[in-house]
């Protein structure tokens, strides 16, 4: 099917109350052998059918056995085959899905995949082969084009955008990294679910809550004292809530994704997404500093069932999250240039993950350390 321009009737709240002349919406509905994808600018609709061709499979060659193929214990495939798979993939997904819309897309995007689409990041795509491989910081990333945003739904992004919080919110910042030590799980032997062995300490997550809290004042707390106790009590006074921990998506059960907590008599315990959902939370942005908190199980007519889409019904207004276990020593480094960035009140909450990624790119830095985390909802600049 070629391009179908149409007019932006129905469409004009999303116009009106969203898009910039900057900004492109690009929606997408994979059916059982097209992917069609819908491009809203404030005086265009285009909508483009795409053959599917075998899209689930270079999203899994672009990240499971590309970006992270060789970094499990023990690696499953080794840097070289990684490598290749993650650059011949990130071309033909960029060649599928993107290239057809290139010459109408503007500076910023904002995306809403939908079904395999949710566990790849596009800011990784390649818009062209690289000159030489594993020099990274030369790679063609979409990023270094464009300025990228997420969301779950057009609906939800309308709700969180205009979300008002309450206006007694006395906390600014809310920093937990309670696996700052190591820590032995509680849960009894049976339990449904949950995992039962011993979570690695993430050394870097007590300097990473420290450097944050140092830029934008606030409460941080580590080891011990980041119990989930002090979590439900506190959240829901604070405008940005950033958690430094272990995380775990479900396959299985989406709604039992879960993040660690520092428990009783050293143990760890768990706060699954279902319970996110009887929170009310006041926050302007939560950052989840922790693995596969963005992906879980992949429910036919809902998406993604995760941590993050807990937290945005919740009531939180944006959410940074990420798509594959992240390093801990990287991401202090990440998360720190962007609280740095974000600190000035000028710049988009997407601009500020952008400028960090592209620091880390700079420094030949793998793109499994920066690419994991996206943002979504609200981008707008916290204040």
């Amino acid at each position: 099917m070629a391009f179908s321009e149409v007019p932006t009737l129905g469409m004009a709240w999303l116009r009106d109350t969203f898009l910039s002349p900057r900004q492109t919406l690009l929606e997408y509905l994979v059916g059982d052998s097209s992917v069609f994808v819908f491009l809203i600018q404030p005086t265009r609709l285009v909508v483009r059918e795409i053959k599917k061709d075998s899209l689930e499979t270079w999203v899994e060659n672009m990240t499971r056995n590309g970006i992270y193929g060789n970094r499990s214990n023990p690696p499953r495939l080794t840097a070289g085959a990684a490598n290749q798979n993650y650059e011949q993939a990130a071309q033909q997904l960029y060649q599928q899905l993107l290239a057809p819309i290139d010459s109408l897309l503007t500076p910023e995007l904002i995306i809403i995949p939908d079904g395999v689409l949710g566990y790849m990041p596009f800011e990784a795509l390649l818009t062209a082969a690289p000159k030489f491989p594993a020099r990274w910081s030369g790679y063609p990333y979409l990023l270094k084009k464009h300025q990228i945003s997420y969301c779950y739904s057009a609906t939800l992004l309308r709700e969180m955008s205009e979300k008002k919080n309450r206006p007694a919110s006395p906390g600014r910042l809310l920093a937990m990294a309670p696996m700052m030590k190591k820590m032995e799980s509680a849960d009894p032997p049976g339990v449904g679910f949950s995992l039962r062995d011993t979570l690695l300490p993430l050394s870097g997550s007590g300097p990473e809550v420290a450097a944050i809290s140092k830029i934008w004042g606030g409460q941080a707390f580590s080891g011990a004292k980041a119990s989930i106790a002090r979590f439900h009590a506190l959240a829901p006074q604070h405008r940005i809530l950033h958690l430094a921990t272990h995380g775990k998506a479900d396959d299985r059960q989406g709604d039992y994704a879960w993040l660690a907590f520092a428990g009783e008599n050293g143990h760890f315990e768990k706060l699954y997404a279902r319970d996110l959902y009887a929170m009310e939370l006041n926050a302007d942005m939560v950052v989840l500093s922790a693995c596969e908190t963005g992906i879980g199980r992949l429910r036919r007519g809902e998406g993604i069932i995760s941590l993050a889409r807990a937290f945005a019904y919740a009531g939180a207004q944006s959410i940074v999250t990420t798509l594959w276990p992240v390093n801990d020593d990287q991401t202090k480094a990440l998360m720190t240039g962007f609280y740095q960035n974000l600190h000035g009140g000028n710049m988009a909450k997407d601009a500020a993950l952008r400028k960090a990624q592209l620091e880390l790119i700079e420094k030949n830095t793998h793109p499994f350390f920066w690419a994991g985390f996206i943002a979504v909802g609200d981008m707008r600049a916290i204040r």
